[in-house]
């Protein structure tokens, strides 16, 4: 099992507690919230994907080479 930090939910979950703080310090307004939490769990989805994307590539070349684990 991987650590906690490593999973996509931590950081949907720490950017929807990010957003709601934001938005009982009034720094967000409260008809915006959805919309800024909906952009912020869009934007550590697509950086998961990325991620992903790059460690598998990662992972493929280093097997083709002979440095896989």
């Amino acid at each position: 099992m991987k650590p906690g930090y490593k999973t996509t939910e931590f950081y949907v979950t720490i950017g929807t507690v990010l957003v709601s703080l934001a938005g009982v310090l009034g720094v967000i307004a409260p008809e915006d919230q959805n919309a800024v939490a909906e952009a912020v769990k869009q934007a550590v989805l697509g950086l998961a994907a990325t991620i992903t994307a790059v460690v598998y590539i990662w992972g493929r070349t280093m097997a083709k080479i002979g440095n896989g684990k």
